[in-house]
């Protein structure tokens, strides 16, 4: 077991998730899940991809096209702001989005 999946599986412990959000500082579609998780109190990482190399999204090199916003939800993978936005809707239960739909 890796740092990464130690950390993961010490979040789950106390019951949280661990959100890792990769992206390009202007691009909308980084910025709408970034407003999703700041409106919702949800604690998240960011790391901010070249947009040429994409060096940080090497260990994702088997995906078919590296596109941001990337997020790694508890190492669960999501590169599609709605696909990211729901399922957080589903596994985190925001407290501020009781009625919010997509």
């Amino acid at each position: 077991m890796n740092t990464r999946q130690m950390h993961a599986e010490s979040k789950k412990e106390e019951g949280k998730n661990e959100i890792v959000l990769y992206q390009y500082e202007v691009c909308p579609f980084c910025c709408k899940v970034k407003a999703f998780l700041d409106y919702n109190d949800i604690p998240y990482d960011t790391v901010e991809v070249n947009p040429v190399t994409k060096d940080q999204l090497k260990f994702a090199k088997s995906e078919k096209k590296l596109l941001v916003p990337y997020v790694l939800i508890d190492g669960i993978a999501l590169n599609n702001s709605r696909d990211i936005i729901h399922s957080l809707l589903e596994s985190v239960k925001p407290k501020n989005s009781k009625n919010m739909s997509l």
